[in-house]
């Protein structure tokens, strides 16, 4: 390599790493605007070819995605939290002094100290004092976790502009990225063009999880809410849904403080209707999620369970897209060969072929 391609390369190479420098901190957020603009490059492309203008129809994609999703969702989450501070005040003062002796009380511990206490060798006074600090214990936890989002709220409004932006360049200029991906891909443009449907299959198929995921805990919750005989079906399974989409938290926060409130009002056995519809809420997004990043992504559900934990871990929010698509690239390479070297892989071929005819 000539000194002065070796200068060229290392300008680009530094101007390259200030640009990843000063986006590192919203980097995934604008990785996760071109995600989603694959998912709606199409309604896009279908505006355009009723002769919209293409500035004219990105905007009015972006724009309706963030009016019916992101300003809802925003919305719903300041306020919710909001009243969640509001009111865990007025449990406090409820619960003050023996309030939580009081509202264990109602659970035959001494009955179950005789019958449990034949058969397991354990005390179960001592579970009743336990259960009865980590309840507190949850309460004061359960404020700081609100109190932390509420404080990162300017932060996230700032990352979901970055997302916004993001996402309305990468609708618009979508061709140009693919033509650019093509132009300086190592692979040849068929390898090519298969890398980059895996890509959108894996990206569409994880909002498909997303949307069913939501819509199955939503139902089973609400299936729940009916028996129990109360009303606003419809807005907790609202609110449900969209707190599906919420990384670590997710529907517990909906699901089980309706349960828990119940549970220290006059009606404990709508409380525990609750509870058991809360847990079944919480086993389908293991469950659902998993299946159906398997079916759309062919992904091994634990692979695809861990691929979310990581990203999660590694990415924030974000993540939850970012980490199975990541991984199913990742698998996608390695399916296809295309992390094998090329004499390698003809061998391993041939083997494999030997392999079939001795089989026969």
């Amino acid at each position: 390599m000539s000194s002065q391609l070796f200068i060229r390369w290392a300008i680009v190479a530094a101007v390259a790493a200030g640009v990843v420098y000063c986006l590192l901190p919203f980097l995934a957020y604008v990785s996760l605007g071109g995600i989603f603009a694959i998912i709606l490059f199409p309604f896009k492309s279908y505006l355009v070819e009723k002769k919209w203008s293409e500035w004219a129809a990105t905007s009015f994609v972006v724009a309706l995605a963030t009016v019916l999703v992101l300003v809802p969702v925003g919305l719903l989450l300041v306020a919710g939290a909001r009243s969640l501070l509001a009111q865990i005040p007025q449990a406090y003062r409820i619960l003050d002094g023996d309030g939580w002796s009081q509202m264990f009380a109602r659970i035959p511990f001494d009955e179950l100290a005789i019958s449990v206490g034949s058969i397991l060798p354990f005390d179960v006074m001592e579970l009743k004092a336990t259960l009865i600090d980590m309840a507190a214990a949850l309460g004061d936890r359960l404020t700081k976790i609100l109190g932390t989002l509420l404080a990162r709220i300017p932060t996230g409004l700032l990352s979901s502009l970055f997302f916004i932006v993001s996402l309305f360049f990468f609708t618009l200029h979508g061709s140009e990225v693919v033509r650019l991906a093509y132009t300086h891909s190592p692979w040849t443009p068929t390898k090519t063009e298969d890398l980059l449907k895996a890509f959108r299959l894996l990206c569409r198929s994880l909002v498909v999880a997303m949307l069913i995921t939501g819509l199955a805990q939503a139902l089973i919750f609400s299936i729940g809410y009916s028996i129990a005989g109360l009303e606003g079906t419809l807005v907790v399974s609202f609110a449900v849904f969209v707190m599906s989409f919420i990384p670590l938290l997710g529907t517990a926060p909906v699901t089980f403080g309706l349960a828990i409130y119940h549970l220290l009002s006059e009606t404990p056995s709508v409380g525990l209707i609750l509870t058991v519809a809360a847990f079944l809420t919480g086993i389908l997004d293991n469950l659902v999620r998993p299946l159906v990043l398997r079916a759309g992504a062919q992904m091994d559900p634990f692979i695809a369970f861990t691929a979310v934990i990581g990203g999660l871990i590694g990415f924030g929010f974000p993540g939850l897209f970012l980490g199975p698509i990541l991984f199913g690239i990742l698998i996608h390479l390695f399916r296809t060969g295309e992390m094998v070297p090329s004499k390698k892989r003809a061998k391993n071929e041939l083997l494999t072929e030997d392999l079939k005819l001795t089989d026969k």
